[in-house]
């Protein structure tokens, strides 16, 4: 072997091991990376948790507040039902004039001495009603002040959980790469082949702890998503918005097709319907003529809802047999002047058996007959 060939081989031998540090500081620097991201995130968590602790001091009344709010309308009932008792006693001294047990005169300075006794313990029990009431209505304020500042909490544990989540990532990235570090300092043969083979290894685990970083994820989205969609979430939040708009697109478009009554829908989505916006009527109270109005008030806010709210605008309106048997003339023609104020930007297609009836009401009619069994296209 000559100095050439012996200056080549360590000149290999140097550039493996070069290749090799490389490597090891790549992987350290991603260590390193994954420590400040670490620290950062334990940060962001100790300034949650003392906004947390923080939150929890100003909410230390909470039971306090459930307890006196309990005990003032236990005492409203109270005062409320002595009061009922004595506007009874009250009554019957003004009505009568004779003892009920005895029958004798019930003298006048007596009666009226107990009446006046009656009369103010009355008002002093009405004034004490008034101030519970009072008390009550500034604790309910200071509930729903509560209440707000544990939606908060829920929030930020919900960000807890997720800087959690980050963090056993982190972590447990580090340990699979420091692992290979340490497997790479171990290694005494063919540094390229060694290599290779942690390479693989090391995006093996890698695609691992993505798929689990994915999946984790998505897992928090989902619980996040759970706890915002449930009764108490986002949702009663939403429905609460859209309500107002909801009901007075109903309500205006009851009122285009002759059809005076207060329809409301609730956070359930049940309705209240009043005629003369007293009498209470159910859905069921209607005929089949006021019915079908109602539902295409309904239709026609829906539609309404979406193209205000969520910028989807349809340019194609469907009506299956909307103007066939239960609506009546007037009907008809309310209905047929909606779809017209729609305007040119809509194409409306109204299926009809009655087409006869209702042929003069549109410009164009196209009109299916049976003719041996096939389907024939008629344009009128």
């Amino acid at each position: 072997m000559n100095f050439e060939t012996i200056k080549n081989e360590k000149l290999i031998i140097k550039n493996l091991e070069t290749s090799k540090n490389k490597h090891v500081d790549s992987i350290q620097s991603r260590i390193d990376n994954n420590i400040s991201e670490l620290d950062q995130t334990n940060k962001s968590l100790s300034d949650i948790e003392s906004e947390i602790e923080s939150l929890q001091i100003g909410i230390s009344d909470e039971n306090t507040i459930r307890e006196v709010i309990a005990h003032a309308k236990t005492l409203l009932r109270t005062h409320t039902h002595n009061n009922e008792l004595l506007s009874t006693t009250i009554h019957f001294f003004d009505n009568n004039e004779n003892c009920p047990q005895c029958s004798q005169e019930i003298p006048h300075e007596h009666k009226y001495s107990i009446k006046d006794n009656l009369v103010a313990e009355y008002e002093m029990n009405k004034s004490e009603v008034e101030s519970i009431n009072s008390e009550i209505a500034n604790y309910t304020e200071r509930q729903k002040e509560i209440e707000k500042i544990n939606s908060r909490i829920s929030q930020l544990r919900n960000e807890i959980y997720t800087y959690n989540s980050k963090i056993e990532i982190l972590t447990q990235q580090n340990k699979l790469l420091k692992k290979e570090i340490d497997a790479i300092q171990i290694d005494k043969g063919d540094i390229n082949i060694e290599k290779s083979k942690l390479k693989e290894l090391a995006n093996s685990a890698m695609e691992s702890v993505k798929l689990k970083t994915s999946l984790q994820e998505k897992r928090n989205i989902e619980d996040i998503s759970s706890i915002l969609l449930k009764d108490t979430g986002i949702k009663s939040a939403v429905i609460r918005e859209y309500l107002p708009v909801m009901n007075t697109l109903i309500n205006k478009y009851l009122s285009a097709m002759d059809f005076y009554v207060k329809f409301e829908l609730d956070e359930t989505f049940s309705e209240t319907i009043k005629s003369r916006h007293r009498d209470d009527f159910t859905y069921s109270s209607f005929s089949e003529g006021e019915k079908n109005r109602i539902d295409l008030a309904l239709l026609f806010a829906w539609r309404e809802i979406a193209k205000l709210k969520n910028s989807a605008n349809t340019n194609l309106l469907l009506l299956d047999e909307v103007l066939d048997g239960s609506l009546d003339v007037n009907g008809t023609e309310f209905i047929v002047n909606l779809l017209t104020r729609l305007g040119e930007q809509c194409n409306v297609f109204v299926i009809s058996h009655n087409i006869d009836q209702i042929v003069d009401k549109f410009d164009r009619v196209l009109k299916v007959e049976k003719r041996n069994d096939f389907s024939v296209i008629i344009w009128k």
